[in-house]
C-alpha cells in the first residue's frame, strides 16, 4: 500500500493482515462518506445508516471527546452550516433520493451480521458461498477493527482520533442520557428516522425543517442534487431568520482554539468561516469585519474571507446562468 493509503487500516481491518487482493473485473465499488452528486444518484446505492441518537454521540466522542454534547449538536457542520441533527437528516435524504437504493442499518448488522451481509450480496446480484460470507464477517468484527486500529495508532502515535469506540446499539436510551438532547435530535431528524425504521421516544414530535438560505447559497449545494420536497420554505421565512440569527451569534463568538477543542480540523475551520462569509457578508457586514481579521491571521495564504465569498458568489451566479440556458 502507498504511504497515504495506510490510513485505511483504521477502517478496514483486513488491510492489517493482507497486502495483495484479487478483485472481480465485472463490478466497481466506491466507498464514500461524501455527499452525493448526479453521477452517484444514477448508480446502484447501498446506503448504510445508524440511529442518529447513537451515531451523533459516537461522532462527538471521536471528534470532540470532551466538552458539552448539547453544544456539539448545536454547532454547525463545516460544509452545510446546519446543526448536526439537521445535517444528518439532509445527508440521508440526499442519498435516499437515488434511483436504486438499498438501505442497510447498523443495528440489523449487529443483530445478524451474516444475514445482513447475504442481503448485501443479493442486492448486488452477486454469488458468494456461505463460507466466503462467513469469512468476511469473521474478519471484520468490531474486535478485529479495534485491534487493527490499535496497531495502526502504535505505528502512527500522532494520530489521536479514535474510530472504533464501542460499536454498541441503543446506548442513547441508557441511564444518565439527557432527554432534552434526545428530543432535539428527534425534533430535527425525526421524519428521516421514521422513514428508516427508527422509532421515536415520544419526547418530542418530528418537525418539518427548512434548510434555507444554506441550500441556496453555500458552495456544497451547487453540486448536490437535493429532493425538491426538502428545499424548505420560501426566502424570508421565520425559520430562515432564526437560522441566520443563530449563525450570526455563532460567528460573533468564534475562535480557532474553541473550534479545535470542539473537534474541527484546521481545514474545517477554514471552510466553516468561508461558509459564514457567504451567508453573512451581505446581511451582517459588522460581524464579517471580525471574521475577516481572524481569517487573515489564521489563513494568510488564501484570499481574504469576504473576497473569497464574493468570488464564490460570482461563480454561483455564472453557474446559475449556465443552467438557465
Amino acid at each position: 500500500m502507498a504511504e497515504h493509503e495506510d490510513l485505511l487500516k483504521k477502517w478496514l481491518p483486513v488491510l492489517s493482515e493482507e497486502e495483495a487482493f484479487t478483485f472481480r473485473d465485472d463490478i466497481e465499488v466506491r466507498w464514500t462518506h461524501e455527499w452525493p452528486d448526479d453521477r452517484s444518484l444514477n448508480d446502484q446505492i447501498l446506503f448504510f445508516v445508524r440511529d442518529p441518537r447513537d451515531s451523533l454521540f459516537s461522532r462527538f466522542k471521536r471528534e470532540a471527546g470532551a466538552g458539552d454534547y448539547a453544544e456539539f449538536l448545536e454547532s454547525p457542520d463545516h460544509l452545510t452550516l446546519l446543526k448536526r441533527p439537521e445535517n444528518w437528516s439532509l445527508f440521508c435524504e440526499s442519498w435516499l433520493a437515488g434511483k436504486s437504493v438499498n438501505v442497510f442499518r447498523f443495528e440489523d448488522y449487529k443483530a445478524d451480521a451474516l444475514g445482513t451481509l447475504f442481503q448485501v450480496v443479493e442486492a448486488l446480484g452477486l454469488h458468494a458461498t456461505p463460507e466466503l460470507v462467513s469469512q468476511a464477517v469473521e474478519r471484520s468484527t468490531f474486535e478485529k477493527a479495534a485491534d487493527a486500529e490499535r496497531l495502526y495508532r502504535l505505528a502512527n502515535p500522532d494520530d489521536v482520533q479514535r474510530i472504533n469506540r464501542a460499536g454498541a446499539v441503543g446506548s442513547w436510551g441508557g441511564e444518565g442520557v439527557d432527554r432534552a438532547v434526545v428530543s432535539a435530535i428527534e425534533g430535527a431528524a425525526g421524519l428521516t428516522m421514521e422513514r428508516l425504521g427508527y422509532g421515536l421516544s415520544g419526547d418530542a414530535g418530528p418537525q418539518q425543517m427548512s434548510y434555507k438560505p444554506n441550500v441556496d447559497e453555500l458552495p456544497l449545494f451547487r453540486s448536490v442534487p437535493l429532493p425538491r420536497n426538502l428545499l424548505g420554505t420560501i426566502a424570508g421565512s421565520k425559520e430562515e431568520g432564526c437560522r441566520l440569527a443563530w449563525l450570526a451569534d455563532f460567528a460573533k463568538r468564534i475562535s480557532i482554539p474553541d473550534l479545535r477543542a470542539a473537534g474541527y480540523s484546521l481545514s474545517e475551520c477554514r471552510m466553516l468561516m468561508e461558509g459564514l462569509f457567504v451567508l453573512l457578508e451581505g446581511r451582517r457586514p459588522d460581524i464579517c469585519v471580525g471574521l475577516r481579521e481572524l481569517y487573515q491571521v489564521q489563513f494568510p495564504q488564501t484570499p481574504s474571507g469576504p473576497r473569497r465569498g464574493r468570488l464564490m458568489r460570482a461563480l454561483f451566479d455564472r453557474m446559475r446562468r449556465g443552467l438557465a440556458k
